[in-house]
């Protein structure tokens, strides 16, 4: 695929270059938030070469790529600005506003922050795991130099989070970086922690206000609540204070109104909510877990195609700063080797040159851990791949639950990043992942595809002597 070409032939599909107003990216997904959505030319977009499907989601038009997103992407970058930081006030309102869906909208902010943050979280686990795996092969041991600088390496992204959560979520919130950066800071300072007894957990400002004295270091919520507050504050504290003095004033006022608050009652809060919800998703699991393994492993490709398969993302990595490991990362594995699985039984079978290389893709691609090379390029669209692969899911996700499979951190999976579930029940993981895999072959090849099924799709139709004469 040309790239340019790509990018020449579908700005003018979505309203040409001055309709974006920001542009971003996930593994799979050019993600557009567009001034006038009335002018896209959905149709048009899908025809064009290396193009999946399209999606609606809240504030975006995605155009399902694949994993060339990231060359597509920076050609477009090479167009002008797409950042957003640099549309003014007044021009930031869509011409044609979508309709408010709160669903939408909570899992598209979750998308939105925490996917920029996934490719330092998975360098950082795959670490932990390399570490793991060494000292239980006895080539490293336990608090030696390598030992202690494997665990910096594995654990400095998971510590120093609530910082990138801060970047990430201010881009979002369209706020200062640096002042979330400085507020979150607030709540990572290394003094209170200094401060914490077993006699002293917290300490009163002015005699009266209580700050408790907590770590926030791994947490999620906390700067997340933190920068949608200074992000609110910012544009009140923007109209009303002297553009003269904005440059000291605002972040002098940001600072001494929004620190207290965030030590005393967004910090507290946020992090009780956390605590809250990831004993509640840990006790679930304990009392459901295989009825709950089942629901998501089949649901997950589904989960996909509407989008909101990131907005899980906090809850993992809430569960990984509370218990150090997580039990959905496994899950979405299975579904992986199920639909890569029903991909590679199409490969086999079909005789369609243009599908064979769509099916290829879709069975490496997605085993390595991009899901939707082989749930748009294959499984959707001949339908009976996909129901083979969500039921095979469903029966590896029950497998899984049986033994809670769990995950030490976010990646590429299943082949992607191996090292992840290097836990204690890395044996039933690899177990679970071979008998997906091979029920969901066999269930393909048997019933899910036959030879020129590929031919309900337009484009992979065999032309006919006739036709092309």
């Amino acid at each position: 695929m040309d790239n340019k070409k790509f990018i020449e032939d579908m700005l003018p599909l979505v309203g040409g270059k001055e309709n974006i107003k920001k542009a971003i990216h996930c593994h799979t997904r050019l993600r557009l938030t567009l001034y006038d959505y009335s002018v896209v030319d959905k149709e048009g977009v899908r025809a064009l070469e290396g193009v999946m499907t399209t999606k609606d989601s809240a504030d975006q038009f995605q155009i399902v790529i694949g994993d060339k997103v990231k060359d597509v992407y920076n050609e477009l970058m090479k167009l002008g600005d797409f950042s957003g930081d640099n549309v003014d006030a007044q021009e930031s309102e869509p011409k044609e506003k979508k309709k408010f869906n709160p669903i939408s909208a909570f899992a598209e902010t979750m998308s939105a922050v925490f996917t920029p943050l996934i490719i330092a979280i998975c360098g950082s686990g795959l670490m932990t795991g390399i570490q793991i795996l060494l000292l239980k092969t006895g080539i490293i041991m336990d608090g030696d130099a390598v030992y202690t600088t494997l665990a910096v390496l594995g654990d400095t992204a998971f510590y120093f989070l609530p910082f990138m959560v801060a970047i990430s979520a201010a881009d979002r919130f369209n706020c200062n970086k640096y002042m979330a950066v400085a507020l979150v800071g607030v709540l990572m300072h290394p003094t209170w922690l200094s401060l914490l007894t077993e006699e002293t957990t917290s300490i009163s400002l002015f005699g009266v206000l209580p700050i408790r004295l907590l770590s926030y270091s791994s947490s999620v919520i906390p700067p997340l609540l933190s920068v949608y507050l200074l992000s609110k504050t910012e544009k009140i504290l923007t109209k009303i204070v002297p553009a003269s003095l904005n440059t000291v004033l605002v972040p002098f006022l940001e600072i001494g109104i929004l620190g207290p608050l965030v030590l005393i009652v967004i910090g507290p809060f946020s992090q009780w909510a956390s605590d809250l919800l990831a004993n509640g998703y840990a006790s679930l699991y304990a009392v459901a877990s295989i009825p709950a393994s089942i629901l998501f492993g089949a649901l997950y490709p589904l989960i996909v195609l509407s989008g909101t398969h990131l907005s899980f993302v906090p809850l993992m990595l809430d569960s990984i700063a509370k218990t150090g490991v997580d039990y959905i990362m496994p899950l979405m594995s299975i579904a992986h080797c199920g639909l890569a699985a029903a991909s590679l039984a199409v490969y086999i079978k079909t005789k369609n040159p243009k599908f064979k290389s769509v099916a290829a893709t879709g069975a490496i691609v997605t085993g390595i851990g991009l899901t939707e090379p082989a749930l748009y390029g294959v499984a959707l669209p001949l339908k009976k791949p996909l129901i083979i692969s969500c039921i095979c899911s469903g029966i590896g996700g029950a497998f899984y639950g049986l033994f809670n499979v769990s995950a030490l951190s976010l990646g590429l999976s299943p082949l992607g990043s191996i090292p992840l579930y290097f836990t204690d029940t890395f044996v039933y993981w690899v177990i679970g992942a071979i008998f997906t895999a091979v029920i969901a072959f066999v269930g393909t090849w048997i019933w899910g595809y036959k030879a020129g099924d590929e031919e309900v799709i337009p484009q992979y139709r065999l032309k006919t002597a006739q036709e092309e004469a």
